[in-house]
């Protein structure tokens, strides 16, 4: 569990998804089912006072009212104008009205998982890796209202050469940043997510030029370059928890050791001390972000059985996808058991420390793992409003997006989920989500479940 996560292309949980699952419907065109309650759109707006501080209406005993939307023309134009909507009101009370959630690392790879994602009451995922065609030709089908899913933010994967590149956008000398960057800008790409295969040489000159088009530089970080390193020359968030271990090594040292002497270095080391509380400071000293994806290392480090019990989700996927995740063997969960445990120790220090944490799953259990992403940071020990902003209005000011999403208040975008329950209580309730709004409309998560052949 100490290698660098592997090429895109060999993810477990997207190769899976792609081999197993071949898209069956257009992005416009859901195979089954019409989730929307009524069969209509309905555009909602709450009646509850809200806060600009606090994402989290708690234990609401409110009603909430919903106008349905009608076809614009001159004549209905008046006839609003001289009578009052149609409203549907529904009680909510006891249930706690949460903004739509985010996943910060995604892959959307095929049209179920659209469903499977608002089912969850993630309404925005960013994609950071991906068929750029594909990727924004699905990001603009949704957006036209044609398909069914989150609203998708995109980060163009860029890689350099080598045996295992990946993708097909490279940028390999300094006379390739340009015309890459600016096809990525052209494309409506908000970052650059540099992989394992850029040379360390480019990153600066990447960063400046990215930066000089507006655009942020996040990602993996290259092979032979350092997490302090990739930070120095100017990332503005790195993926995966486990780069942020590369300086208890010596360069070039990792692979030279076993897996076991690797693993074991990771499971002793002292969080609070040198080298790692030098990450601390330089992901805090320049606010850079971490998506973590925790939820994903937790089913690799742990064994199947264990899975399914820290996993819900694992038992409601499609046929298809079960036995995605073997986990780890019985020989080697308790020393990977011990390094998630590390995993877990420094994203609670860095939150400690002022740095933007933000919730991504990499796919792993599609919906279902960003609710049990939000609980691994309680374990970590943020408290469950910081976990819950973290899927909310962390990403969503990360992102320059805060005007309009990310915290329930009047005049923002109608992105919600209801939840039974109070997740301030106990977190697990995020899990219970009875309705989710979408761009003002109102899904019900079955009916979405099964558009995705998940089990509700």
């Amino acid at each position: 569990m100490t290698s660098r996560p592997r090429a895109r292309g060999s993810s477990r949980s997207c190769r899976s998804w792609c081999r197993a699952r071949a898209p069956t419907a257009s992005p416009g065109c859901p195979r089954s089912g019409n989730p929307q309650h009524e069969g209509r759109p309905e555009r909602w707006r709450s009646s509850a006072p809200t806060s600009s501080t606090a994402p989290v209406a708690r234990r609401c005993a409110t009603r909430w009212s919903s106008t349905t939307a009608t076809r614009s023309s001159p004549r209905g134009r008046a006839r609003r104008r001289r009578s009052r909507p149609a409203h549907r009101r529904s009680n909510v009370s006891g249930s706690t009205i949460l903004p739509g959630l985010w996943d910060m690392h995604a892959h959307v790879q095929q049209v179920e998982q659209g469903a499977a994602y608002l089912a969850a009451g993630v309404t925005t995922v960013r994609d950071l890796g991906n068929i750029l065609e594909f990727v924004t030709g699905i990001r603009d089908t949704v957006d036209a209202g044609k398909g069914l899913g989150p609203r998708i933010l995109v980060s163009g994967i860029v890689d350099g050469d080598g045996p295992r590149a990946l993708g097909t956008v490279r940028i390999k000398r300094r006379e390739d940043i340009a015309p890459v960057l600016d096809r990525l800008k052209r494309a409506g790409c908000l970052e650059v997510k540099l992989y394992s295969s850029v040379a360390p040489s480019l990153v600066r000159p990447i960063a400046e030029a990215a930066h000089r088009r507006g655009m942020r530089v996040v990602g993996h970080v290259p092979e032979g370059m350092s997490v302090l390193e990739a930070i120095a020359a100017g990332y503005d968030g790195v993926s995966h928890v486990q780069f942020l271990f590369d300086p208890l090594f010596a360069p070039g040292e990792a692979g030279q050791l076993s897996r076991e002497a690797r693993g074991r270095r990771i499971a002793d080391a002292n969080v609070a001390a040198p080298p790692l509380a030098q990450v601390v400071r330089a992901f805090a000293a320049k606010k850079v972000m971490l998506d973590d994806t925790l939820a994903l290392y937790e089913l690799m480090t742990h064994t199947a059985e264990e899975n399914a019990r820290r996993e819900p989700g694992l038992a409601k996927l499609p046929r298809e996808l079960r036995g995605l995740f073997d986990g780890s063997s019985p020989a080697q969960a308790a020393l990977d058991g011990a390094i998630f445990s590390k995993y877990l120790a420094i994203v609670g220090a860095l939150h400690r420390a002022g740095v933007p944490i933000v919730a991504g799953t990499d796919i792993s259990v599609p919906g279902h793992s960003l609710h049990r992403e939000l609980e691994l940071y309680v374990q970590a020990g943020l408290s469950p409003m910081a976990a819950i902003q973290a899927a909310t209005s962390v990403p969503a000011r990360v992102m320059g997006m805060q005007a309009q999403v990310g915290t329930v208040e009047p005049g923002k975008r109608a992105d919600l989920v209801l939840v039974a329950g109070d997740p301030i209580a106990d977190i697990r309730n995020v899990r219970k989500v009875t309705t989710v709004v979408a761009r003002g409309r109102m899904y019900d998560p079955a009916a979405l479940w099964r558009i995705a052949e998940f089990t509700p």
